[in-house]
């Protein structure tokens, strides 16, 4: 197994990488940062159903922590 990470906002395209890729999808949010919906991509990103979501309202040090606790709960025991 391998592990790729994708930035990708439209939900048709999330659908269609998580079938062809095999992948789990995640959505990093900050509640501090006002929603975009000056494009497709931006505004309609919540629209999809994703595996996880994780949360960015910390410091730099409290999100390295969440990814460590991703990493170690999710990704870690797929790569047995």
């Amino acid at each position: 197994m391998k592990v790729m990470v994708l930035f990708i906002r439209e939900p048709e395209d999330i659908a269609r990488t998580k079938v062809r890729c095999d992948a789990i999808t995640v959505l990093i949010k900050n509640d501090r940062v006002p929603k975009l919906t000056s494009n497709y991509g931006d505004a309609h990103v919540e629209e999809y159903e994703y595996d996880y979501q994780l949360m960015n309202n910390g410091t730099l040090e409290d999100f390295e922590i969440e990814i460590c606790k991703f990493y170690i709960k999710v990704i870690k025991p797929l790569l047995k």
